[in-house]
């Protein structure tokens, strides 16, 4: 019985590594040949208002919305546009809501939907989340 047991034992200690075996075998098969190569970040400057839990939107002109968020001060309805061609980031029109969290999508016309998030949190952890939404027009 004790030599039954061990032989058990070991047929389930040769199947994990096996199987662990194949599993490595597998993963590195799966690597695309262009893993070995690396992309490269640049400083592009900073954003004018430290932010967490943001929305970022690319716009049909090339322009990127980044919306809402968690600043320094608390949930935020500040927006600002990055343009790439300039590396700038400038101000753009503020929310009516403060939120964090949210989803922010470009509509085929060009404006961005901006919906729910949580826009409060209180000291006890309440949270209160919305589902109201808001449109942004690049455009005026």
């Amino acid at each position: 019985m004790i030599s039954a047991r061990m032989h058990s034992s070991e047929a389930i200690r040769s199947l994990f590594l096996v199987s662990l075996f194949a599993i490595v075998l597998a993963a590195n098969a799966a690597v695309p040949a262009f893993a070995g190569t690396s992309g490269t970040w640049a400083n592009t400057g900073s954003l004018n208002t430290t932010r967490a839990g943001h929305s970022a939107t690319l716009l049909p002109n090339g322009q990127v919305l980044v919306a809402g968020g968690e600043g320094a001060t608390g949930f935020l309805n500040s927006a600002e546009l990055y343009d790439p061609s300039q590396a700038k980031w400038t101000v753009t029109g503020s929310m009516a809501t403060s939120r964090l969290g949210h989803s922010a999508a470009l509509l085929p016309n060009g404006p961005v939907l901006v919906a729910g998030g949580i826009v409060n949190i209180t000291d006890t952890g309440v949270v209160t989340v919305t589902a109201t939404a808001e449109l942004y027009n690049p455009c005026s």
